[in-house]
């Protein structure tokens, strides 16, 4: 099995950019403003989501297609004890 991507939802959006440009030694190759960042390493993307930005930012959400919760409220999964949910 291959993984093309791994999300992490982060609560911290800069500090956490900031920490993997400095592990991978590599800047960012991807972006939605403060949303959403994405790191190329050979393939495998590591992608982080600002676990805050959509309920701060509620006047730029659409949303299309079946709601889930358990994927779709980022703030929950921040806030969580322990956030270690991979999607």
């Amino acid at each position: 099995m291959r993984y093309g991507s791994i999300y992490l939802v982060v609560r911290d959006f800069d500090k956490s950019v900031s920490f993997y440009e400095k592990v991978f030694d590599m800047k960012v190759r991807a972006t939605n403003g403060k949303r959403f960042a994405m790191f190329d390493n050979q393939g495998l993307n590591l992608c982080l989501m600002n676990g805050y930005y959509d309920i701060q930012n509620k006047e730029q959400v659409k949303t299309e297609g079946e709601y889930w919760p358990i994927y779709d409220d980022i703030d929950k999964i921040a806030e969580s004890e322990s956030p270690q949910s991979i999607h």
